[in-house]
């Protein structure tokens, strides 16, 4: 008996030619296969990827307050404001014993915030002193808005700023930011004032002084920036 016959190796050919085909085989085309495969990929892609981010992208509906919560708005951040500033000595001397690298960095970034936020102040109130009492009520809206906002984000620049900064800055941004505020609160007040009379003069003495101030400030804290550069 031969080594082929004794293992049955002579038959396998024709074994394999009787085996049984697969049931998915007999009722499934390869075209029908190719189409079920892609569906399925395209399902699993539709599922897995994030959404492009551009989908995302929407024009917020920009905020609008009217003059009267302004005012009040305002008038919060002034009692605020001067309520940090009654602690600010004190913060300042227990700040003293803090390492000196870490003091410098807060120092550092706190100052280019108020540089940024007094930048963008300045502009809000050039743009507010040019408003008309015939303007629209949505651009009212928006510059009161506008201006609002800048004041909040400002004081809250300051107040960071004054906490690390040395005693003569932090005094000197203190008044420039006093005065900021005092200003914009009578601009809105004579604002009011001149939309309820139709009369823009009413309101040309106090926004004068708005613009005068707020770059006041801005020259205060880029020389402060400035000298820390140098």
């Amino acid at each position: 008996m031969s080594l082929k016959e004794f293992t049955g190796l002579d038959n396998t050919k024709a074994d394999i030619t009787d085996l049984p085909v697969a049931a998915w085989k007999c009722s499934t085309s390869p075209s029908q296969l190719i189409n079920s495969y892609s569906a399925r990929r395209r399902s699993v892609l539709s599922t897995d990827l994030p959404p492009s981010p551009s989908k995302k992208l929407t024009i917020a509906k920009e905020e609008s307050i009217d003059l009267p919560t302004a005012i009040n708005r305002v008038s919060t951040l002034q009692s605020r404001f001067n309520e940090d500033n009654a602690g600010t000595e004190k913060t300042t001397t227990s700040t003293s014993c803090s390492s000196s690298s870490s003091v410098n960095e807060s120092t550092n970034r706190s100052r280019q915030k108020l540089l940024e936020e007094s930048k963008r102040f300045a502009v809000a109130a050039k743009d507010f002193s040019q408003i008309s009492f015939s303007s629209p009520e949505t651009k009212w809206d928006a510059a009161v808005a506008e201006i609002t906002d800048c004041a909040d984000c400002l004081t809250t620049a300051a107040m960071d700023f004054t906490v690390t900064a040395s005693v003569y800055h932090s005094q000197l941004v203190s008044t420039e930011v006093t005065q900021v505020l005092d200003a914009l609160h009578k601009a809105l007040e004579d604002a009011q004032e001149s939309r309820s009379s139709q009369n823009d003069f009413l309101a040309l003495k106090s926004m004068t002084r708005l613009q005068s101030t707020s770059n006041q400030l801005l020259h205060a804290v880029s020389t402060i920036v400035s000298s820390a550069t140098t």
